[in-house]
């Protein structure tokens, strides 16, 4: 069974909470993640290595382990909707749930931060396996760390947050990634080069679709 870190910010997910749902918000209302993505010329073996990929993370984060998750078809994460007009991919779960565990909250951070493990030069994105290994090596951490850091601080939601709880984040997501190893490659290209937004916002019943 794979288990989340022993450093699994709980504190830094519940002020994060705490400044996304407001303390007056219906209690039916739901958190709403979209993904908007180019509509066409779609990878289709990077957008399935993608979603492979969210699957996989919010596998790790059931309390039964992700073996378990896997053979739990009531468990696992659904796509609420599929937007027409364009692709926009939009996952939900009750406010009662993400006060409970902030599952759909890593996710929204994974996807969201998941660009800054590669580094751009002048000869524009670096070979993303090389810069795996480079990570994996560990003459990356450092760097990639600090932009984490740097763009949580900067994030429209997440510049709230203190030192602390930033630096809680920068563990877990760098957690996250490391347990991908190679495969995160095709998701990596996958979001450089096909999602142009990445939205988590609370939605309440009565708002019209």
């Amino acid at each position: 069974m794979e288990k989340l870190p022993i450093f699994f910010p709980r504190k830094a997910l519940q002020d994060l909470t705490e400044i996304l749902v407001p303390k007056d918000v219906p209690p039916d209302s739901t958190l709403e993640l979209t993904l908007s993505i180019e509509d066409q010329n779609v990878n289709v073996r990077e957008f399935g290595a993608f979603l492979s990929f969210v699957d996989r993370v919010y596998g790790r984060l059931s309390p039964e382990g992700i073996y378990r998750y896997s053979h739990n078809e009531r468990r696992q994460l659904y796509v609420t909707a599929i937007e027409k007009a364009s692709i926009e991919i939009q996952i939900t779960e009750m406010l009662s749930q993400i006060r409970e565990s902030q599952n759909l909250l890593i996710v929204w951070l994974v996807i969201k931060y998941l660009p800054t493990l590669i580094k751009s030069t002048t000869e524009g994105i670096r070979n993303i396996a090389q810069s795996y290994r480079d990570y994996q090596e560990g003459q990356l951490s450092r760097e990639k760390r600090k932009q984490l850091r740097s763009q949580l601080q900067d994030g429209e939601i997440t510049n709230k947050l203190s030192e602390e709880r930033i630096n809680q984040l920068v563990d877990l997501l760098d957690f996250v990634y490391s347990q991908e190893g190679p495969k995160l490659n095709p998701s990596v290209r996958f979001v450089l080069k096909f999602v142009k937004k990445v939205v988590i916002k609370i939605k309440s019943p009565h708002e019209p679709k």
